[in-house]
């Protein structure tokens, strides 16, 4: 039933039942807030969020569900005296330098009429991360660094070390660019103080954006891409559009890999003749790629012909290369680059490429079976795991190298050389005969002379 509600005035007509927090912002007004995020469950430490709900004083309304019939007003006096002083408290060590920011503290600062009085400390400013700078001079203890990297991303990064006065947030070895961080760059879009800063999107000022999808690899991550005059300067995932959109290194900081590199061809190029390649139009190569084709198919038949496709390509491209091989040049031999791997040419009947499978689907998935170092090729796919098995919603069972990116998620890790991945899989797939049996024939050799490993439980 659809739950009516008055914030400040306004009535607002819900479908669904949710939190005050998220029902003022769709009514369009603003109840600022430095913890909450919607990728995590409301934490309410900020105590920013208070309203005054009538017949019952003040709540927080990050937390706290509407109900039929509720008042609420976001800005009364006893309010506004509420926030004013908290954001005191903050402001008396936050530096005045962070204040100048456009960050989220900085704009309530600058709101409710507060001025920052704590200095910088050069002893607390980390640069040695390559894409992040931390100060942790500007940390105000929301938490939200820790909660994301554990909670959404499935790591354990940031640390909370001692208590009082005294506790302060930190990376796991005191330095982000010696710890196990995957550059995922979630930490830095929930801290709402400055102390977590991208240093591309710093010193990038795009002046209009756009929308395209990430090449790197099968998923084709929805981004937006900022551009300073016309050059590509920021690059940033559409979470609206897929919750774990470009959770990767790649997807966020190697597209200048593609971009700005002196050997990109920037149209189709022909070799006539000679060794060199000659620039030619669209059309031009079109044709002369159809004249080969026909005169191949011509010669030897649609078996001489065979279709190979990149692993990094969406699963729209694995449909019209399927159309180009079976409708058009008649052939059967179609196939993704990554199952032509010598290694993983025996795992081509378990199933088809992963990236043909709606993301969609994964939300239910029971267990997971992961061979080889998935996060080096698809990182947000291997975030998106990690993060169902260490909230329990599926079982990881991990096929890989020692030292194996998602080991401290699986909750089955064998511990084999990823090139005797095949090796694993045919021991696992062995069942010795019964016993009355006149013969008996010999496991895999994998297991005589070379074990994969023993099973370990991740958690």
């Amino acid at each position: 039933m659809p739950f009516r509600v008055r914030i400040d005035g306004k009535e607002v007509i819900l479908e669904k039942r949710t939190t005050i927090l998220n029902a003022a912002r769709r009514a369009g007004v603003d109840i600022p807030s430095l913890c909450y995020d919607e990728r995590l469950q409301p934490y309410g430490s900020c105590r920013l969020c208070m309203v005054e709900v009538k017949g019952k004083g003040l709540i927080t309304s990050c937390s706290t569900f509407v109900e039929d019939g509720m008042e609420v007003n976001t800005e009364t006096p006893e309010v506004v005296k509420h926030r004013r002083t908290i954001l005191e408290l903050l402001a008396d060590r936050y530096p005045a330098e962070a204040a100048k920011l456009d960050t989220r503290l900085s704009q309530l600062l600058r709101r409710y009429g507060v001025e920052a009085k704590g200095a910088e400390d050069p002893r607390l400013m980390d640069e040695r991360h390559p894409w992040i700078s931390v100060d942790l001079s500007r940390c105000v203890l929301c938490y939200n660094c820790v909660r994301v990297c554990e909670g959404y991303i499935g790591r354990l990064i940031w640390r909370t070390l001692y208590r009082g006065q005294q506790t302060i947030v930190m990376p796991e070895t005191g330095s982000l660019a010696t710890s196990s961080c995957i550059s995922c760059r979630a930490c830095v879009d929930v801290c709402p103080s400055g102390a977590i800063v991208d240093k591309v999107m710093a010193s990038a000022r795009p002046t209009s954006w756009g929308e395209t999808a990430c090449s790197m690899c099968s998923l084709s991550c929805p981004l937006r891409v900022g551009f300073e005059d016309s050059r590509p300067v920021y690059v940033e995932g559409r979470r609206d559009l897929l919750p774990f959109a470009a959770e990767c290194l790649r997807g966020k900081y190697h597209w200048e890999d593609l971009v700005y590199v002196p050997e990109r061809p920037e149209g189709p190029r022909l070799r006539r003749g000679g060794r060199s390649w000659s620039r030619a139009s669209l059309d031009e190569a079109l044709g002369v790629i159809a004249e080969g084709l026909r005169k191949a198919t011509g010669e030897g038949g649609p078996g001489s012909v065979g279709v190979i496709v990149s692993s990094r390509l969406p699963a729209e491209a694995y449909y019209l290369s399927q159309l180009l091989a079976r409708a058009a040049l008649r052939t059967n031999n179609v196939d993704v680059a990554s199952s032509l791997l010598p290694s993983f040419s025996e795992l081509a009947p378990i199933g088809g490429p992963l990236s043909t499978l709606p993301l969609s689907s994964l939300d239910d998935v029971d267990s997971f079976l992961v061979i080889g170092p998935l996060e080096d090729y698809h990182p947000a796919l291997a975030s998106f795991i990690r993060r169902q098995s260490l909230q329990g919603r599926s079982r990881l069972i991990l096929i890989s190298s020692e030292d194996d990116k998602l080991a401290n998620a699986a909750d089955i890790h064998m511990a084999v050389d990823v090139r005797r991945a095949p090796d694993a899989l045919r021991a696992l797939r062995w069942r010795p005969p019964r016993r009355d049996s006149w013969t008996w024939p010999r496991p895999p050799s994998c297991c005589l002379t070379r074990p994969p490993g023993p099973l370990r439980s991740g958690r």
